[in-house]
């Protein structure tokens, strides 16, 4: 939380205005607050801060954190294991299934958890709308 609150700046970023920040900070406020070990976050909201931060300036540490985020939603929207979600469902039973059967497992699965996503539709990154404007020459 203190990466997105500590640069006003990243407020005023595309991605922050297009899908606002500030219900999903005062939700991870209030988890924080009485101490709850875990908060679910909608998937959008989660690529919101991921395009966010990727603005902010990061240390190399906070970075290496960041990317490991990264590559655990990419496990998460690919499925390389092919678990059946008609079978498991998308929540914390398909993700188990997921970790069990993962040959190669994220960093953050290694780790431990909980890390239970659930899926939902993605959208692009704002480094993803500026290509696709460039090349049609649009704003």
């Amino acid at each position: 939380m203190r990466w997105l609150t500590g640069d006003a700046a990243l407020a005023e970023t595309a991605s922050w205005r297009r899908d606002p920040l500030d219900n999903t900070l005062a939700r991870l406020a209030t988890s924080v607050d009485e101490d709850k070990p875990s908060t679910a976050l909608a998937t959008t909201s989660v690529h919101t801060i991921i395009d966010v931060l990727n603005q902010a300036d990061l240390t190399s540490e906070e970075a290496l954190l960041l990317a490991a985020v990264v590559q655990h939603l990419r496990e998460w929207e690919t499925n390389p294991a092919n678990v059946s979600a008609r079978l498991y469902g998308t929540g914390i039973a398909y993700r188990a299934q997921a970790l069990a059967t993962t040959a190669s497992p994220t960093l953050l699965s290694l780790r431990g958890g909980p890390f239970f996503l659930h899926a939902t539709a993605t959208r692009k990154s704002d480094k993803q709308e500026a290509l696709e404007d460039m090349a049609v020459g649009t704003d």
